[in-house]
This record gives structure tokens, sequence and C-alpha cells, in this order.
């Protein structure tokens, strides 16, 4: 297998993901029974999130209003985040560290919906804290739900209060996924003056926002803005290179999971089915 990190301008990580879908297809697969639609299909299953990669960039490719955007898909146990991105440095800054790809995928598997409720408690612990400040009562009842929802994953909220806690347990999946994703600025002091030091990806330029998975795609009146970027700077002080201003577009029919499956062969279509499928 190729050297997924050739040198330190051009990592190479193609190699690598062909060998892991080819442990997924060959193992996996045939474990859970799945070789048997194989063979009466003829079609190979493939991972959620490396169809959904693929659907980024061939939307990406195809549409030029959309050669730049985010996709969130929060599942039950995990949150993904998608994006499609040049990465252009602004004056005065040194990247840090090994350069991003175009389009990148990274998946949180703390951060779900209901098989990992009470991790994203967990991972999310300071800033329930803040949420929840002077309702110690209150921040109980928001920890025994999470408990709740990871013995039951199919549980529906039945309350007001239930309702609040999903839209919470949504918000930190996407704020601690998002910020995940991102890279961070911070400025140090060269012989030359000050420069901001970046690593990771800057997509402050990023305008437009997609939202998929169960949750995230019924949700209409959540308000992602609040939540994706939630904070300017991390714990360490470094600033967050997420976007502050942006259009927010749902998956509203759930189908660009679907589309990502059809866009291993039909790719233009299925990226322009996809933006027209989209709800603002």
């Amino acid at each position: 297998m190729d050297n997924i990190l050739p040198d330190l301008d051009h990592p190479n990580p193609y190699a690598a993901r062909k060998a892991i879908c080819d442990v997924f297809l060959s193992r996996i697969v045939k474990g859970k029974g799945l070789d048997v639609i194989v063979s009466e299909t003829g079609e190979e299953p493939m991972p959620t999130p490396w169809t959904v990669y693929e659907l980024v960039k061939a939307i990406s490719d195809i549409d030029n209003a959309w050669k730049e955007f985010m996709l969130i898909d929060m599942g039950g146990a995990t949150t993904d985040v998608y994006s499609a991105c040049a990465n252009t440095l602004s004056p005065d800054t040194v990247l840090h560290g090994v350069p991003e790809p175009f389009v990148k995928r990274t998946v949180e598997g703390d951060l779900g919906m209901r098989v990992s409720a009470v991790v994203v408690g967990e991972s999310t612990e300071e800033l329930v804290k803040v949420v929840f400040a002077q309702q110690p009562e209150r921040q109980q009842a928001f920890y025994h739900y999470l408990r709740h929802l990871t013995a039951q994953p199919d549980y529906l909220p039945r309350s007001e209060e239930e309702q609040y806690f999903d839209t919470l347990l949504a918000g930190l999946c996407v704020g601690y996924a998002s910020e995940r994703h991102a890279g961070t600025k911070k400025q140090v002091c060269t012989c030359v003056g000050n420069v901001d030091l970046q690593m990771g990806r800057d997509l402050t330029t990023v305008r437009k926002v997609i939202g998929s998975g169960g949750w995230l795609s019924r949700a209409g009146q959540f308000d992602i803005h609040r939540w994706l970027k939630y904070r300017e700077l991390n714990d360490d002080g470094k600033r967050i290179l997420l976007p502050n201003q942006f259009d927010y577009y749902r998956d509203s029919k759930g189908l660009l999971p679907l589309l990502a499956n059809v866009a291993r062969l039909y790719p233009q279509l299925a990226a322009r089915t996809s933006i027209h499928c989209l709800t603002r």
C-alpha cells in the first residue's frame, strides 16, 4: 500500500481509504449477512459516510454555486461533518501541519442523538453546565433523559421539556462536531513580526450549510446558527475557523443518503437532484 504521507505537502490517503473499504466489504458485509443481498442484486453495499463523501464531491464539482459548502449528517450514533473548501490562507497567515484536501470528512463517534446520548453529555459537560447555570435539578433531569435515550433509542419526546432536551442534544452534537472538523488560528510573534498560525482548514468563507440525518431533516425550527459556532475561541484561546454567516438548507425529505448511493453511477443527476430537494 502506498505511503499515506509521501511528503509533508502532499498527503495521499486514497490507497489506505480503498484498503479500509475492501475490509468493510469482505468482512463486515459478510458478517452481517449482506453478502446474500450482494449475490442477488449484483451490487456491493457501501458505508454511508463514504457514499455521502462522494456525493459532496459531486455537488462541489458540478455546481459552481455549491463549490464550497458544509454538510452535517447527524444520526443516532455519530455526527458526520463534510466540507468542500479551498482552504486558502489569508494574508499574514502560516499553515502549521499537513495541507488538507478540498473535500474533508470527519466522523464523531461520541456525538449522536440516541445510541451515543450519554456520551454526548460527558463529552460536552462544560457547555452543559453553562446552559443549566443555576439550574442543577434541570441539569440532572437532562442527564436522566440522555440515559433514557441510550436505553431506548426509539424513544420520542412527549413533553415540551423533553423536546427542549432533544433540541439541546442536537445543538451539542452540531456544535462540537463542527468545531472538531474546523481549523484554528492564533497569533504568534516571529522575527519578522506577528503572524497568524493556522492549523486545519479555514471555513469562515463558507456560505452554505446542509443539515441531514433523521433529526436535522425534520427540525424546521432548529436554530443552527446558534450552535454551529457557539463560541469564537476554544479552550486554548485559539480562534475557531467556522462560518459566522451562512444560508442553511435541510434535507427535509431524507433523500441524501439514498442519492449518495446513486452518485456512484450517475454523479451529475444525483448532485443536481440533491440540490433541488433541499429546503431553506
